[in-house]
């Protein structure tokens, strides 16, 4: 994989895909109101994790495989659907007890539409995984933009119509990510060796790849509750309407996440596939730009954040406006964090990095009980940034002691990196105007 070139490209789909996401939010945040959007983050925060624990860790397992090539992309789709579809058969059966018995307050109809989300986002995250493993890293993003360019235009609608629902907005996620895997697959299909597919070459290794996937599953399961527990313990600490207040702000300051993603993501699959010293100078050059850039961007956010908040979400989320600022240095240590962490993900997920998140979330939980009774949703945002910013200097000094590099070269970013960086957006941009402008040949006739 040209990382440069993959990082540019993806970049720009990313920079678009953020900007309708931001949107996205403050359609549904202003027509819900601080309540239904606490319900909203909470089912949202429900899906993004059953989605985590349904894929079993098959996403950074499907990267493996695909980077090693030792099953063929058709069978590994294969495996995908199968796999979703058992996932969404559980769900399903579970929702119909917790309905008919009633152990659960939700509306089932909510019920029944989170399990569909819940099956979706799961083999979406699956053929996304054989795509980046593959290095098609254009499929990757076309099928993540289909995805919001959908879900947004659908919100947009509802806000016209004044129709907002949490029902039609979870909908509408369901349509949209169902639209982005039939995309991925017939890509996938398109670009793979036709491999015949029988029981044997569907089943040989597929135990295997759940060994594989067990640790990434463990850490990331672990870093998303690490993310997401606020929310649930808010719910009955606090109040729903306080729930709708900080998700408000979490999502504003996650935006900070969205560029180090990309990187992340990119980075993973090159270590996957080559974990030697070139990769981890590599990770250590993104990591020092990361930072640089992070720092910048949090240092105006903290100066104007409530100022944003109050433009983009209005007076009744004057609350959020003050979490958002608190939440800024946490969220850029985190985004850093998803950097240097790719590097371990890309040697397979080492127990070092679940036992981190699993400790990082016991601390988290341990201050929010301490912090949230006395100082309110700030406690929350105060714990969050104290755990976030250890987690992070845990994996410098480990990403240090294992590759051996001086500091500087991962924290401290030259003239001759924003160089590189001008010199390869300039480059990338050429090729695709070159590319636009030059004639389409004839086919023969």
């Amino acid at each position: 994989m040209k990382l440069r070139s993959a990082f540019v490209q993806t970049l720009g789909v990313q920079i678009l895909q953020s900007a309708l996401s931001i949107s996205m939010g403050v359609m549904i945040a202003r027509a819900l109101g601080p309540t239904r959007q606490g319900t909203y983050a909470m089912l949202a925060a429900g899906v993004l994790l059953g989605a985590l624990i349904g894929s079993l860790g098959q996403f950074q397992s499907n990267v493996l495989t695909a980077a090693g090539k030792p099953t063929g992309p058709r069978v590994v789709l294969a495996r995908s659907i199968l796999h979703s579809l058992g996932v969404g058969l559980l769900l399903l059966a579970g929702g119909l007890i917790l309905s008919g018995w009633h152990l659960t307050r939700i509306d089932p109809g909510l019920v029944y539409l989170c399990v569909g989300a819940i099956t979706a986002e799961v083999l979406a995250q699956l053929v996304r995984g054989i795509n980046l493993g593959q290095h098609h890293v254009l499929a990757y993003n076309v099928s993540t933009l289909i995805q919001r360019v959908i879900q947004t235009g659908g919100i947009a609608t509802l806000w016209i119509l004044g129709a907002m629902s949490v029902a039609r907005v979870m909908g509408i996620w369901i349509l949209a990510t169902s639209a982005s895997i039939i995309f991925s697959m017939e890509w996938i299909r398109r670009r793979s060796p036709r491999d015949r597919l029988t029981s044997d070459n569907l089943l040989a290794g597929w135990a295997g790849s759940f060994g594989q996937g067990g640790r990434a599953f463990a850490a990331v399961a672990f870093v998303l509750l690490l993310i997401r527990c606020d929310i649930w313990m808010l719910q009955p600490m606090l109040g729903t309407t306080v729930v709708g207040q900080f998700s408000v702000a979490t999502t504003l300051a996650e935006w900070l996440w969205y560029i180090p993603t990309i990187a992340g993501n990119l980075l993973f699959a090159v270590v996957a596939a080559d974990a030697g010293k070139a990769s981890a100078s590599t990770v250590a050059r993104v990591t020092r730009l990361t930072l640089s850039f992070s720092c910048v961007v949090a240092v105006a956010l903290m100066l104007g954040g409530r100022t944003l908040v109050a433009i983009l979400y209005g007076a009744q989320y004057a609350m959020a406006g003050k979490i958002f600022v608190a939440l800024v240095p946490g969220m850029t240590a985190i985004a850093v964090h998803l950097v240097v962490d790719s590097y371990f993900a890309g040697l397979g997920f080492p127990l070092n990095s679940v036992w981190a998140a699993a400790l990082s979330l016991v601390a988290k939980v341990a201050l929010n009980f301490a912090l949230v009774p006395h100082f309110g949703a700030l406690g929350a945002a105060w714990a969050t940034c104290i755990v976030y910013v250890a987690l992070l200097g845990y994996k410098l000094l480990w990403f240090r002691s294992l590759t051996s590099l001086p500091w500087p070269s991962i924290l401290l970013a030259g003239r001759a990196d924003l160089a590189d960086g001008l010199n390869e957006v300039r480059s990338w941009l050429r090729r695709r105007i070159e590319s636009t402008s030059s004639p389409v040949p004839r086919r023969a006739a």
